[in-house]
């Protein structure tokens, strides 16, 4: 194999381009590394935009899925605050029974991946904010959920033991479907709150058929409208 040997330099001129011939390299070699740097983080942060609508989109999801079947579990709740009223302890303990407005699941991952990596510094400010301002009351709606959970099942176990003859359980109790009613129409709120928002700042609204195929529980909705029916008949 022929080695070509460095040729010897006679003058400052040519050591001058030669160090400037290894500069440009170094400064080419450098450009092209940051590029494709650019263009993976471009990647990385396009990939991230795509999570985040893609989750937001099942929040909106459950958040027009609770709205749908708020009514139902309103007049639920005004049956029971009835049947509380009027001593009927059997037709409280019945209608606390099933729950027209079961436990739904508020996914928040995508933003917990952005606000723990670096893909959050390549976005801007003012986007940052709105996906803040998104998932804030996302949060928000999944604590209300929770609590509401946590009243129903005190109203529940209280209707099974057949507590609230006394006037103060029965006190108690309409209490907790006062709170619940509360929390409804606050969670109903925010739903209304996270659809304007994402179509304001995102321009993201969901279709009829796109809402349709993100439904957690299609069957409690078709439950809820059943049961809400026959409390009005009944």
């Amino acid at each position: 194999m022929e080695i070509h040997k460095p040729k010897p330099i006679h003058s400052w001129k040519e050591l001058v381009s030669e160090i400037g011939v290894i500069v440009i390299g170094i400064l080419i070699a450098l450009g092209l590394e940051q590029a494709i740097e650019g263009y993976h983080q471009r990647e990385k942060v396009e990939a991230m935009r795509q999570a985040l609508k893609d989750e937001m989109k099942v929040d909106l999801s459950v958040a027009m899925e609770f709205a749908e079947t708020a009514d139902c579990a309103n007049i639920q709740l005004a049956a029971i605050r009835s049947a509380l009223e009027t001593g009927d302890r059997e037709r409280a303990k019945a209608l606390s029974a099933t729950t027209l407005l079961p436990s739904r699941f508020w996914p928040d991952d995508a933003m917990a991946a952005l606000t723990s990596s670096q893909v959050s510094d390549s976005l801007g400010r003012q986007e940052l904010l709105r996906y803040a301002g998104f998932y804030r009351a996302v949060r928000l709606e999944r604590q209300m959920g929770q609590q509401l959970d946590e009243l129903l099942s005190d109203l529940r176990n209280a209707s099974i033991k057949g507590e609230g003859a006394s006037p103060d359980m029965t006190r108690e109790l309409l209490g907790k479907t006062a709170r619940m009613q509360g929390l409804i129409d606050e969670m109903v709120g925010y739903a209304g709150f996270l659809r304007d928002w994402a179509k304001t700042n995102f321009h993201l609204v969901l279709t009829e058929k796109e809402y349709a195929s993100r439904l957690q529980r299609a069957d409690a909705v078709a439950q809820c409208k059943a049961g809400a029916a026959a409390l009005r008949g009944s």
